[in-house]
Formats: structure tokens, C-alpha cells, sequence
């Protein structure tokens, strides 16, 4: 009687949700390349993406072929002024890092921001260089992302520009970075069955003392 109780409260059990899938990826539809990136070239290299909802964002990562030259860099994300294409307020997060240098093929790297929590509307990811480099990003042109597209800014490692000079854009407008965007994955909640499950066990084992009894 108790195993055919508790299997039938198991199977009432429902399925708990499926962790979050990556918000923006674009690596399948890599088959272009934009260059070169590092000082004293082009600086900051980046992709603007827009979020429907409030979203925390855990990491994002981005494909780059250093040829055998580390370059230092600072990750940023800020929000986006799409009307005068560069980034709006201040840094809602930053951090340092540097690229392998070990040889010149495609490697992913990706940039953990923890638990970053954002709001709906656009916003930018991209890497400053503060090293010398002149590196390749992957990149697609097939215009495989339509909420943002990749940007760059030739500041010569002068960051106050970021929200004062316009950063460019493809003139095309289809060419996005091989990149991607992860959220944080969704807390499992105690299924409502659970309680019930409990409390059945617990009648039970007091029904057979009385029996016992």
C-alpha cells in the first residue's frame, strides 16, 4: 500500500523547468572575420544586443585569433544609445583580462559577469585593447542577430571616448561578431507536490504504529 502511494505521488510530480538556453549565439553561423583589433588599431571591438525583458546576464563570449600576440584588454558592458551610436552612462561592469598569444587559430573567450542583472533595452559588450595586437574576430555576415550588430571605436586606448565620439558600424548593417550571451539559469522551485508527498509519508508511518499498535 505505502510503494503504491509514493509511486503515485511521484508521477503527479511535475517536471521542473528547463535551465535557461543561451540568450544570443551566433557562432553556428561564423564564415567572415573583422580586423584587425589591438592598439595601435582599432581598440574596442564589440556587439550591441537588445533584451526583451529584465534579464540577469551571467557571461558572453566572443572567437578571436591573437596570432601568437597576447593582448591585454578590459571587458566591458554598458547600455546603448542607438541615436548617437555610442554607449550611454557608466560602466555597468568591467574586467581585465588577456588573450592566450599561443597560436593564431579561432579561440573562444568568454568574459564571466557573474549574476549581472539588466533591464529590457540595448546595450553593448566589447573588449578595449591596452596592449599592442592585431587581432582577427570571428564574425558573421549573413545578418544572423537582429537585435544588435557589431561595433568598433578607433580611441587609440583613450576610453573617455566611449560616450563622446560615434563608434562604427558595418556599413551594411549585416555583419555581426561570432559571439554569444548567457543568462543566469532559473531557479528550480519546490514542486507543489512536495508538501503533499510529505504529509502522505507522515500519515502513513502514524497509520502502521496504530496498526502495530
Amino acid at each position: 500500500m505505502l510503494r503504491a502511494l509514493l509511486l503515485s505521488l511521484a508521477l503527479a510530480l511535475p517536471a521542473g523547468p528547463v535551465l535557461a538556453t543561451p540568450l544570443v549565439n551566433t557562432f553556428g553561423a561564423e564564415n567572415a572575420s573583422a580586423l584587425f583589433w589591438g592598439l595601435p588599431d582599432t581598440a574596442a571591438y564589440g556587439q550591441t544586443f537588445t533584451l526583451d525583458a529584465a534579464t540577469p546576464v551571467s557571461n558572453f563570449s566572443f572567437r578571436i585569433a591573437d596570432d601568437g600576440s597576447a593582448i591585454g584588454y578590459t571587458a566591458y558592458v554598458f547600455a546603448w544609445d542607438s541615436g548617437r551610436a555610442t554607449v550611454a552612462g557608466g560602466a555597468l561592469f568591467s574586467a581585465a583580462g588577456r588573450t592566450a598569444g599561443v597560436n593564431s587559430a579561432m579561440t573562444t573567450y568568454t568574459v564571466e559577469t557573474g549574476s549581472l542583472a539588466l533591464g529590457p533595452g540595448m546595450y553593448v559588450a566589447f573588449l578595449q585593447a591596452t596592449s599592442p595586437g592585431a587581432a582577427v574576430w570571428g564574425a558573421t555576415d549573413i545578418d544572423a542577430y537582429a537585435g544588435g550588430s557589431f561595433v568598433f571605436q578607433n580611441n587609440g586606448g583613450d576610453v573617455s571616448q566611449f560616450g563622446r565620439t560615434a563608434w562604427g558600424t558595418d556599413p551594411v548593417g549585416a555583419l555581426d561578431l561570432s559571439f554569444a550571451i548567457n543568462g543566469v539559469p532559473a531557479a528550480v522551485p519546490v514542486a507543489p507536490a512536495l508538501p503533499l508527498l510529505a504529509t502522505g509519508i507522515a500519515a502513513l508511518a502514524v497509520l502502521r504504529r496504530r496498526r502495530a499498535g
